[in-house]
């Protein structure tokens, strides 16, 4: 109950349902969720843990917004880390690997032909996932993944879904390209960079 919990609220909060900068009861929530309050408590703990929200102890929750200033440093650091991250996938991939990288850009691709927003994110936070999971660094991605908890959330909050895409494409392919040489064999090379070409996404 208390994943459901989590999943629902974590939900709402992205989707910019709660206000940010105002104070949550947790017994509305609860009744807005239509759960117990028990497993709120325990969602908006986990929450706090991931720095969506601050605890007001015996009164309730505030949800965090996300400074533009927040997300430069959040996309500077992500940057430092994710291109050796993607050099190393590059290397380690096998033919199931790039498939399933494949298979994401296709969501991806769909979700914006369809102006789905959250399917979007949703798939955007997978490919991330797949690909640093691919790299052997678990760490990089479960702290990626708490990153791009931060930008789905200022995304919700502004309620703007074309600012879903933050960088240049363009970019990304150069990014990504430059990570896959010159040690990445050939082959792999053209195939990573043909990926990285696909691919449109912040």
């Amino acid at each position: 109950m208390a994943d459901r919990a989590t999943a629902a609220l974590r939900t709402a909060i992205l989707n910019g349902d709660l206000e940010p900068d105002t104070l949550h009861a947790v017994h509305t929530v609860a009744d807005r969720l239509g759960v117990s309050r028990t497993p709120v408590r325990e969602a908006v703990i986990r929450l706090a843990a991931d720095g969506m929200v601050r605890v007001h102890r015996n009164r309730g929750f505030i949800v965090l917004g996300t400074t533009a200033e927040e997300l430069r440093q959040i996309f500077s650091l992500r940057l430092l880390l994710e291109v050796p991250a993607t050099r190393a996938a590059a290397v380690l991939a096998t033919d199931d690997d790039i498939a399933a990288l494949e298979a994401d850009i296709e969501r991806m691709r769909q979700a914006m032909d369809g102006q789905d927003a959250e399917t979007f994110l949703r798939a955007d936070r997978q490919f991330h996932r797949t690909l640093l999971t691919i790299s052997g660094n678990d760490r990089l991605a479960e702290f990626v993944e708490r990153t791009a908890q931060h930008r789905a959330q200022q995304r919700g909050l502004d309620r703007q879904p074309e600012r879903v895409d933050r960088r240049d494409p363009r970019a990304s392919r150069r990014a990504c390209s430059s990570s896959c040489a010159p040690t990445t064999p050939p082959g792999r090379r053209a195939r990573c960079t043909a990926t990285s070409s696909r691919r449109d996404i912040g």
